[in-house]
């Protein structure tokens, strides 16, 4: 839980409640004290390939329509689509409707997973594109977005995996 949050240089310094610090950048939380790549390589005992083993698309929409949000089949359509249009090989799907609105679905592909979460009665969706292999990302996220037809949206792309990279050289 964190606690105590102050602006410092363009990012967020928070004290969480055990007493440690934590650095939000851009809707990132970097807790002081990560583990150093070097540490964790040389507590290791097998050989790490030097890459990153994943990309991470996560999308924030907002203003979307009521109805294309609550619209299982629709969005099960366009997600499956998508995924077939941009290279990926599609192992299963998983689309919940909750009562009284709202959408949870997965398409699980063998390079990884879409999923979407909406919230119809607040125009929101949380979307995630995980993938490990070659597949066009961007392409998922062009199609989806278009049939979402956001006011506006955000998007953040994580690098999964190795190589392991210092997030915080500070240690406690």
């Amino acid at each position: 839980m964190m606690v105590k949050v102050r602006r410092v240089q363009g990012e967020y310094l928070q004290r969480r409640s055990d007493g440690k610090n934590a650095v939000q950048q851009g809707g990132v939380i970097y807790n002081q004290g990560s583990v150093k790549s070097s540490d964790i390589r040389s507590n290791l005992s097998l050989e790490l390939p030097n890459k990153y083993l994943g990309r991470h698309l996560i999308i924030e929409v907002y203003g979307c329509s009521f109805e294309k949000l609550n619209d299982t089949e629709k969005l099960r359509k366009v997600m499956i689509s998508a995924a077939k249009r941009a290279g990926a090989t599609i192992l299963g799907d998983f689309f919940h409707k909750f009562n009284p609105h709202g959408v949870s679905g997965i398409v699980v592909i063998a390079e990884s997973h879409i999923s979407i979460h909406t919230w119809p009665e607040y125009g929101y969706a949380a979307i995630d594109i995980y993938t490990c292999g070659n597949i066009d990302v961007e392409l998922i996220k062009r199609e989806l977005l278009s049939f979402l037809q956001p006011a506006f949206f955000m998007d953040i792309e994580l690098k999964r995996g190795l190589p392991l990279t210092e997030v915080n050289q500070s240690r406690d």
